[in-house]
Order: structure tokens, then sequence, then C-alpha cells
């Protein structure tokens, strides 16, 4: 198992188990919202409309701090030295490919590629 998959298999079991896991949700953030959703604001944001910038940057808060997490529990730059805007427009050509996904897993897709990872 590679150390990306170790890792995030890792996160998502530090969930607690029962009752009291059904009501928490497993992702927080942007990470659950629809492809369409970030798409809609990314397209705002190419064409600076001021609140689509304004989401996006959330976004792009949201994927810095998952990629810092994941970098510092792999020891491994996550990004392999992309820049965050250029990483936000793989996600964006994944989630037009991939529209069903979220953005989380379309993220984490991203990622794998970047990373080579299986």
């Amino acid at each position: 198992m590679s150390r990306f998959a170790c890792v995030l298999s890792c996160l998502l079991l530090a969930v607690p188990i029962g009752s009291a896991a059904a009501e928490r949700p497993l992702l927080w953030g942007f990470g659950v919202k629809s492809c369409a959703d970030f798409l809609e604001v990314h397209e705002g944001w190419s064409k600076g409309e001021e609140e689509a910038i304004a989401e996006y940057l959330a976004y792009r808060d949201w994927l810095a701090g998952f990629v810092s997490g994941l970098s510092l529990a792999t020891g491994e730059d996550m990004l392999r030295g992309a820049e965050l805007n250029a990483t936000m427009d793989d996600i964006a050509k994944r989630c037009t490919a991939q529209g069903d996904e979220d953005f989380f897993n379309a993220t984490s897709a991203v990622l794998r590629g970047l990373s080579l990872l299986p």
C-alpha cells in the first residue's frame, strides 16, 4: 500500500465508530461540495467575478490545508512542486470529466496523479 493511501486510510478510519459517528460528517468544509459547485465557482473566478473569487479562495484554502496535512503526514511534497492555482485547474479538469464526484474525491485523484501513486 502506498504512503498516500495508507495515510488517507488512517485519516478516514480515525472517525469514531458507533451511533455518534453516524451523526458526524466524515468530511468538513469544501471537500463535501460537488464538482458542479466547484466548476461554477472556478468559471466565475476565471471571469473575475468578485463573489466567485472569494469562494474560489476558500476552495484553495481547503486544498492548501488538505495538501499540507498529507505532506506533513507522509514527509513528501504531495504537489511535487506544482502551484496551488495550477492544481485547482487540474481539479477543474477532473471535475469536468467526472462530474458526479465531490471536490474531495476529485482532489484525491489529482494528487494521486501528481505523486504517481496508485
